[in-house]
């Protein structure tokens, strides 16, 4: 989805697709014309040529590849949110203060068609919100865990990214800051597996979520609902807004 759109941007030019043996890198140089294509960051990372990397899939995880691109100097896109220790996040806020780089963080729901729609018509109801969302991930969380190695603390806590896709969404559709945050996951279980939390907004509104691995997949992995002032909107799988 992502690798058609760039191509086309006006200045743009495609340098390096950096992926391992299997991803079949060499076939997506040819697909989207990339100069070269290699399987060690640090080819990247020593390119002057190159000054932004998006980092896509696994690599939008890797905390040591976002504070070394930092600290060489580039604009680094990471896909999603990248859920970490405090430590790896201080990490990366250091590593950003003492360089040129600069990282930007794909939040990218918020510009779905479909949730455009929605501000809008929020718009032009003002006053708060009560957003309730929930995530149906089915087996999604559990078969991201298996493709990495987790004897790495830093590796388990990636998996919420997905929240912080949520956090967002539910901030960008209230319009307000948010003043506090409530969340569990259970005691004994697998780490965030599942998740309930509530978000307290500046203005008085509140956004549920539930994130669950529990569902089936095949029922809709995501619904988003909005209530506010005798308006009801429900986004289905970011694809169908009901009002």
């Amino acid at each position: 989805v992502v690798l058609p759109r760039l191509r086309t941007l006006p200045g743009a030019s495609l340098h390096t697709i950096l992926a391992d043996a299997s991803m079949g890198r060499d076939d997506v140089r040819r697909r989207f014309g990339f100069g070269r294509s290699v399987s060690e960051p640090a080819a990247v990372l020593r390119t002057k040529a190159v000054s932004l990397l998006l980092l896509l899939d696994r690599y939008a995880y890797d905390t040591d590849l976002i504070c070394d691109a930092l600290l060489a100097g580039k604009v680094v896109l990471t896909e999603g949110p990248f859920v970490a220790s405090h430590q790896a996040l201080e990490r990366v806020m250091r590593a950003q203060a003492e360089s040129c780089g600069v990282l930007q963080v794909g939040l990218h729901r918020r510009f779905a068609a479909i949730v455009v729609e929605a501000k809008a018509l929020l718009q032009a109801r003002p006053g708060r919100r009560h957003v309730m969302i929930r995530a149906n991930t089915g087996r999604t969380l559990v078969d991201l865990r298996g493709s990495f190695d987790m004897g790495d603390a830093e590796q388990v806590a990636k998996l919420p990214g997905d929240v912080g896709h949520f956090i967002d969404l539910a901030g960008h559709l209230v319009g307000a800051p948010i003043t506090a945050v409530e969340a569990a996951s259970p005691a004994g279980g697998e780490p965030y597996d599942d998740i309930a939390a509530q978000v307290h907004f500046a203005d008085g509104s509140l956004a549920t979520l539930a994130c669950t691995r529990f569902g089936d997949n095949a029922f809709s992995r995501e619904t988003v609902e909005v209530f506010t002032d005798g308006l009801m909107l429900r986004l289905d799988n970011c694809r169908e807004l009901l009002v």
